[in-house]
């Protein structure tokens, strides 16, 4: 299809800008035949925007925040995972009690500063708060830890860590978001 030329044509002047395109306006469309209802453009006051989206763009930032930071914990849990259980011989469920305590602590110092924003409490009421959701989340990641590694006893230490911080990452997400981090007091 050709561009219209202003002044030319049965289109006239309206709905053409001086590049003999369209401006958009519907003025030179008045030639065609009359779109049904439903195929006829909506003004962009009645159209809304194409995708509504309930994720706010702080929910967004704190959940790849979060990943970020778990992501860190991850690798120190397993790591000192590793290093007590292949390196110094230790056995897997005191190794993983050790790992799983210093990871909750980097996380704990790394959400404070990168995930939420600052709660408003004073350190040592967060640091509890934050404590009872990582005792709570680190009860349930252990206790499948140690359901894994009774009930398959071949399987790595590092394997049976994966599947159960995977499986905790939710419970803590909510649980810092809402209670220790959520609204100020």
């Amino acid at each position: 299809m050709r561009p219209c030329r202003p002044g030319r044509g049965e289109l006239g002047r309206r709905g053409v800008d001086r590049r003999g395109l369209s401006t958009g306006n519907g003025a030179d469309l008045d030639h065609f035949p009359a779109a049904p209802l439903s195929l006829r453009p909506k003004p962009a006051h009645v159209a809304g925007p194409m995708i509504q989206t309930s994720l706010s763009p702080r929910l967004i930032r704190r959940v790849f925040g979060f990943a970020f930071v778990g992501g860190v914990a991850f690798f120190v849990d397993i790591g000192v995972l590793t290093a007590l259980h292949y390196g110094a011989g230790q056995d897997p469920f005191t190794s993983r009690l050790i790992s799983i305590a210093l990871a909750t602590l980097i996380a704990w110092q790394l959400n404070r500063r990168i995930t939420f924003e600052p709660s408003g409490k004073h350190p040592a009421h967060e640091g509890m708060r934050y404590a009872m959701v990582a005792a709570l989340s680190s009860s349930i990641n252990y206790s499948l830890y140690t359901a894994l590694l009774v009930t398959v006893p071949a399987l790595p230490p590092t394997f049976a860590t994966a599947f159960s911080s995977a499986f905790s990452v939710g419970i803590s997400f909510l649980g810092y978001s809402r209670f220790v981090f959520g609204a100020r007091p």
